[in-house]
């Protein structure tokens, strides 16, 4: 018996699907004005002022804010028949390995090229790791399903996964300029982790792999070696690594901001794009 085919249209496909262009086009609507809705609730709550630093109140309601808003236009596009690759959790562990690897052999190639690294002196380890744990980890989610979710794989639907993967990287790096303590050089290195993160998940059908690498890659960075984590403080670490501004270190900023971390995510993204893709689910 042969499948029936819709006739394809503006809106549907040959499919009989929602056209991608406008499953992206809703959730993108969907998870800007739900992300304005929740920081403008926070401010007005009083929770969106403080320090930046990991273990404060002002991040915490954020992270909490980035992850509600990513959950809702995520259900948006399921409603509409795109899935976010959420359905198989596969890919964690070792996502949350190479994270963690990565962020390490940086941090600490530029502590021994041109600092130190040793182990830090602070009396608030066991409750600043489980607070960064809590607060890194509803950003690192909600942040996966804005752009390597739903989005990601509606857009390599409706193109080819090569833009879908480029371009939600670049997105992720643009966010990143409103950070504080934000460069060009910054963006453009942040842009290259959503890229790894991308192929990592395009290549594995999943959105856990991403997530676990962009999880383990903010908690190594922030309490394990005591970096900051994209401009904002970390507070209390295991370890600590200082290098000089420049090629092997990223400043205020943190190691995303580095010339080794470019040349190290450019070899991940390498490694990545090349190993054996996933098959979806049936096949």
């Amino acid at each position: 018996m042969v499948r029936r085919v819709a006739d394809p249209s503006v809106w549907r496909d040959s499919e009989g699907r929602l056209r991608s262009g406008w499953v992206v086009t809703v959730f993108a609507l969907v998870a800007v004005v739900s992300g304005i809705i929740i920081e403008g609730v926070i401010f007005a709550t009083g929770l969106g002022h403080g320090e930046y630093s990991l273990t404060s109140t002002k991040i915490a309601a954020s992270a909490w804010g980035h992850l509600a808003s990513g959950v809702l236009a995520t259900f948006v596009a399921w409603k509409l028949g795109q899935d976010a690759g959420l359905v198989r959790p596969r890919g964690l562990a070792w996502g949350v390995a190479a994270g963690a690897a990565l962020l390490t052999v940086t941090v600490v190639l530029g502590g021994l090229a041109s600092g130190t690294v040793g182990l830090a002196a602070c009396d608030s380890k066991l409750r600043d790791g489980v607070l960064q744990l809590l607060f890194v980890g509803p950003t690192a989610f909600g942040e996966e399903l804005w752009l390597r979710g739903a989005a990601l794989r509606a857009l390599a639907r409706g193109t080819h996964p090569v833009f879908a993967v480029l371009g939600t990287g670049l997105v992720f790096g643009a966010l990143h300029l409103l950070n504080p303590n934000a460069s060009a050089v910054a963006a453009l290195n942040v842009a290259l982790v959503g890229i790894w993160f991308g192929a990592m998940a395009w290549r594995a059908q999943s959105v856990w792999p991403a997530f676990g690498a962009h999880l383990a890659w903010n908690w190594f960075e922030g309490f394990v070696w005591g970096q900051n984590v994209s401009g904002i403080q970390a507070g209390c670490s295991l370890f600590t690594a200082t290098s000089q501004p420049g090629f092997w270190g990223g400043g205020a900023f943190g190691p995303e901001a580095s010339g080794l971390t470019a040349v190290l995510l450019a070899l991940a993204c390498a490694v990545t794009v090349v190993w054996p893709r996933s098959r979806p689910a049936g096949r």
